[in-house]
């Protein structure tokens, strides 16, 4: 089995003082983007988060893979405990290790016991556990996003607003940059104003478009 991986490079070596706030954000930021994998750098990330919010902007965050809620588990709680976090992304296996790692919570014992009892087939990641990840990611955060793949998504408020958008069919050319298109095309939509569900419907479709051109390009 072929497997991506993921060289952070230079970037490793950037520090919270080397963040180009004024640069970076202008007069008036309305939202930051952060991708996980900021996580091994916490510091950076929470200076570029305070940086934001000090400017009036909301904070996204995209957990990027499951290795780095596995690996980053302590820097990514303390950030989302401390509020920097406005809009939290997952995958289907990102949230999965989100439960799987807390066991100590109602939804990770949930999630456990399913997988233990035999009553969710291991490896598939129900509907039921998407609700359970998006609980314990609302603690933490006023909009949270489960992606299912193929399967399409689920998201949901604080207010209990939610979103299910279904996945389509199409012919799969690549699937490079689909997870970074969904994310895309959620937040224009909600920069906009949108519902949940339209959010969700937008995310979806652009990376339904994504997956059927070769490169992370449209």
């Amino acid at each position: 089995t072929n497997m991506e991986r993921t060289f952070l490079g230079a970037s490793l070596r950037m520090q919270a003082g080397d963040f180009p706030a004024d640069q970076a954000f202008g007069d008036k930021p309305r939202l930051l983007h952060v991708e996980g994998y900021t996580l091994y750098r916490p510091a950076l990330a929470k200076q570029a988060m305070r940086e934001a919010k000090q400017r009036g902007a909301l904070v996204s965050l995209d957990l990027a893979s499951f290795e780095v809620v596995r690996n980053c588990r302590a820097a990514l709680v303390e950030i989302l405990t401390e509020g920097h976090v406005d809009l939290l992304f997952a995958n289907e296996d990102e949230a999965a290790e989100l439960l799987r790692g807390d066991s100590d919570s109602e939804e990770g014992r949930a999630f456990q016991e399913r997988r233990s009892s035999g009553e969710d087939e291991a490896s598939t990641f129900s509907r039921r556990d998407a609700d359970d990840a998006m609980r314990w990611m609302l603690r933490h955060c006023s909009f949270a996003t489960v992606s299912l793949g193929a399967r399409g998504c689920v998201s949901m408020d604080k207010a209990g607003s939610r979103g299910v958008a279904p996945g389509v069919r199409v012919p799969v050319v690549d699937t490079t940059g689909a997870g970074d298109a969904f994310t895309a095309g959620y937040l224009a939509a909600f920069l906009n104003g949108a519902s949940p569900q339209a959010c969700a419907s937008a995310g979806c479709a652009v990376g339904t478009a994504a997956v059927q051109v070769l490169g992370a390009e449209l």
